[in-house]
Protein backbone atom coordinates (compact mmCIF):
# COMPACT_ATOMS: atom_id res chain seq x y z
CA UNK A 1 0.00 0.00 0.00
CA UNK A 2 1.42 3.64 -1.09
CA UNK A 3 1.16 7.16 0.61
CA UNK A 4 0.63 8.95 -2.10
CA UNK A 5 1.77 12.78 -1.09
CA UNK A 6 1.37 14.19 -4.86
CA UNK A 7 -1.21 16.39 -6.25
CA UNK A 8 -1.30 14.87 -9.66
CA UNK A 9 -4.26 12.87 -10.55
CA UNK A 10 -4.60 9.41 -10.50
CA UNK A 11 -1.97 7.34 -12.45
CA UNK A 12 -0.40 10.49 -13.62
CA UNK A 13 2.91 9.54 -11.95
CA UNK A 14 3.74 7.01 -14.20
CA UNK A 15 3.25 8.90 -16.94
CA UNK A 16 5.18 11.42 -16.12
CA UNK A 17 7.77 8.80 -15.42
CA UNK A 18 7.53 8.01 -19.06
CA UNK A 19 7.32 11.23 -20.52
CA UNK A 20 10.86 12.24 -18.86
CA UNK A 21 12.39 8.43 -19.65
CA UNK A 22 11.49 8.93 -23.47
CA UNK A 23 12.82 12.43 -23.77
CA UNK A 24 16.21 11.37 -21.57
CA UNK A 25 17.47 7.85 -21.87
CA UNK A 26 19.54 7.61 -18.37
CA UNK A 27 18.06 8.05 -14.86
CA UNK A 28 20.62 11.17 -14.24
CA UNK A 29 19.01 13.12 -17.85
CA UNK A 30 15.46 11.67 -16.73
CA UNK A 31 15.57 13.26 -13.32
CA UNK A 32 16.53 16.76 -14.29
CA UNK A 33 13.66 16.72 -16.86
CA UNK A 34 11.73 15.50 -14.07
CA UNK A 35 13.04 18.21 -11.85
CA UNK A 36 12.66 20.65 -14.78
CA UNK A 37 9.07 20.03 -15.69
CA UNK A 38 7.28 18.62 -12.53
CA UNK A 39 9.81 20.42 -9.77
CA UNK A 40 12.11 18.96 -7.66
CA UNK A 41 9.89 18.10 -4.90
CA UNK A 42 7.91 15.89 -7.72
CA UNK A 43 7.21 12.18 -7.47
CA UNK A 44 8.62 11.44 -11.08
CA UNK A 45 11.79 14.01 -9.91
CA UNK A 46 11.98 11.80 -6.25
CA UNK A 47 11.89 8.29 -8.06
CA UNK A 48 14.19 8.66 -10.77
CA UNK A 49 16.49 10.26 -8.13
CA UNK A 50 16.76 6.98 -6.39
CA UNK A 51 17.14 5.03 -9.25
CA UNK A 52 20.75 7.39 -9.87
CA UNK A 53 21.27 6.65 -6.33
CA UNK A 54 20.85 2.91 -6.70
CA UNK A 55 23.18 3.06 -9.94
CA UNK A 56 20.17 1.21 -12.00
CA UNK A 57 17.67 2.01 -14.25
CA UNK A 58 15.74 -1.59 -14.26
CA UNK A 59 15.02 -1.61 -10.40
CA UNK A 60 13.16 1.80 -9.96
CA UNK A 61 12.04 0.65 -6.46
CA UNK A 62 8.45 -0.06 -4.69
CA UNK A 63 7.50 3.94 -5.71
CA UNK A 64 7.41 2.78 -9.69
CA UNK A 65 5.80 -0.18 -8.99
CA UNK A 66 3.45 1.48 -7.05
CA UNK A 67 2.98 3.70 -9.82
CA UNK A 68 2.58 1.38 -12.68
CA UNK A 69 0.29 -0.57 -10.43
CA UNK A 70 -2.09 2.90 -10.41
CA UNK A 71 -1.85 3.58 -13.94
CA UNK A 72 -2.94 0.16 -15.02
CA UNK A 73 -5.59 -0.15 -12.37
CA UNK A 74 -7.20 3.12 -13.75
CA UNK A 75 -6.25 2.10 -17.43
CA UNK A 76 -8.68 -1.55 -16.50
CA UNK A 77 -11.10 0.81 -14.80
CA UNK A 78 -11.87 2.71 -17.93
CA UNK A 79 -12.12 -0.57 -20.30
CA UNK A 80 -15.41 -1.77 -21.55
CA UNK A 81 -14.45 -4.84 -18.92
CA UNK A 82 -13.78 -2.76 -16.15
CA UNK A 83 -16.87 -0.53 -16.33
CA UNK A 84 -19.59 -2.97 -16.89
CA UNK A 85 -21.84 -3.34 -13.28
CA UNK A 86 -21.79 -6.26 -11.74
CA UNK A 87 -19.99 -8.69 -13.88
CA UNK A 88 -18.52 -12.04 -12.89
CA UNK A 89 -15.18 -12.78 -12.93
CA UNK A 90 -14.71 -16.24 -13.89
CA UNK A 91 -11.46 -18.29 -13.57
CA UNK A 92 -10.47 -20.13 -17.36
CA UNK A 93 -9.11 -23.37 -17.10
CA UNK A 94 -8.31 -25.50 -20.25
CA UNK A 95 -8.73 -29.30 -19.86
CA UNK A 96 -7.49 -31.42 -22.55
Amino acid sequence: MSTKSSNAPRGMTFVRLAIAKSIEEGAAGAAVVAAGRWGEASEPARILRAAVGAMTTHSLGDAFEDAAAEFFDLVGEMTIVGRMAGLRRVRCSSQS
